[in-house]
C-alpha cells in the first residue's frame, strides 16, 4: 500500500516536470521563430534601403554596412540551421568582456 502511494507521488511529480518542460519548450520555440521573423524582416529592409548599392560602395559607410550585413547573414544562418548549440560559450563570454572593457 505504501509502495503504491510512493509510486503515485513519483509519477505525479514526473508528470508535472514533463508538462512544465513542454510549456517552456513551446515558449522558447515561439521566441525562436519571432527572432527568425525579425531577422528576415531586417535583412529585407536592409536590402531595400540599399537597392542602388550606394551604401555598400561608399568608402566610409561601406565597411560598416558590410559588417552589419555579414553579422545579419551569420545570425540568419545560425537561426535557419538551428545550430545555436555549436556556439562556444567561452568565446561569447570573452567577446562580452572585451566589449565591456571598451565602454
Amino acid at each position: 500500500m505504501i509502495l503504491w502511494i510512493i509510486l503515485i507521488l513519483i509519477t505525479g511529480v514526473a508528470a508535472f516536470i514533463v508538462i512544465n518542460l513542454y510549456n517552456k519548450l513551446l515558449k522558447y520555440e515561439s521566441y525562436f521563430y519571432m527572432i527568425h521573423h525579425k531577422l528576415l524582416e531586417t535583412l529585407k529592409n536592409l536590402n531595400e534601403l540599399d537597392h542602388r548599392g550606394m551604401f555598400a560602395e561608399d568608402d566610409e559607410v561601406g565597411i560598416l554596412w558590410d559588417n552589419i550585413k555579414e553579422i545579419l547573414f551569420d545570425l540568419r544562418n545560425l537561426v535557419v540551421s538551428g545550430k545555436l548549440d555549436t556556439v562556444d560559450p567561452s568565446v561569447v563570454r570573452k567577446n562580452n568582456e572585451q566589449n565591456n572593457e571598451r565602454t
